[in-house]
């Protein structure tokens, strides 16, 4: 589903007119090559800045060598072979889409909605980003995992990006499938893919809600992870 506000196309027509008087569009690309990483090549017990957008992330350490985190993560890890949970950080690609680094995120319905935004309530036509599976879900599509199943014909798992103005107001939200075995289809995105997000309009702040085919009384049983690379927004 896509939708805009007409608020959004009048502010948005205005950023252009003026961006086209000095004859170009600035652009900036968020490709997390900024961000320190730990030793472990990751990053994902605190939330993050880079290039002026902020990356929530909750993260709690129950003791015991026992921790839990959702939100936004950031890793240069692209282990392909090593199945389940503990390689939810590795996308499935041989490599960042552009440099060494990404973003993984984590939807979970238990903790708050976890926002990738702009400071100062500034509002930006994020024009578009890539995306991808980690390996944990993209292996889970493929094979299931024990407790998610291997999807099948009529099986699916979406993202759901939607942007919110200053005032926490929705301006649209834009689809795209991680895997999609609907009307004869066998598709797991294993490559880093464009998604446009001009759509949204003039946003605050993005959030991703992952739904799947395959639930129980409990919830959603497909792992709920993507990885983020390249957001390209118009200063």
């Amino acid at each position: 589903m896509r939708k805009i506000s007409i608020f959004s196309l009048i502010a948005l027509f205005v950023l252009l007119l003026s961006s086209c008087t000095d004859d170009k569009l600035v652009f900036t690309t968020v490709d997390f090559e900024d961000v320190t990483l730990n030793g472990d090549t990751i990053l994902k017990d605190t939330s993050f800045n880079s290039k002026n957008i902020s990356f929530d992330n909750y993260f709690t350490d129950y003791g015991g060598g026992f921790t839990a985190w959702s939100g936004f993560a950031c890793s240069s890890k692209t282990d392909q072979l090593t199945a389940g949970y503990t390689n939810d950080l590795s996308v499935y690609n041989t490599n960042a889409a552009s440099g060494s680094k990404f973003a993984v995120f984590y939807y979970s319905s238990y903790d708050p909605v976890a926002y990738f935004s702009f400071p100062n309530n500034d509002e930006h036509l994020v024009k578009e980003l890539k995306i991808n599976n980690n390996t944990y879900a993209y292996l889970s599509f493929r094979d299931g995992d024990g407790y998610a199943k291997k999807f099948e014909a009529g099986d699916w798992c979406k993202v759901s990006i939607k942007g919110f103005n200053a005032t926490n107001i929705i301006q649209g939200s834009v689809d795209f499938y991680l895997a999609d075995f609907r009307e004869g289809k066998s598709y797991i995105c294993q490559d880093w893919t464009n998604v446009n997000l001009t759509d949204l309009g003039l946003v605050n702040k993005l959030s991703f809600n992952i739904s799947s085919s395959d639930n129980n009384d409990y919830g959603m049983k497909t792992p709920a992870y993507l990885c983020i690379d390249d957001i390209t927004y118009i200063q």
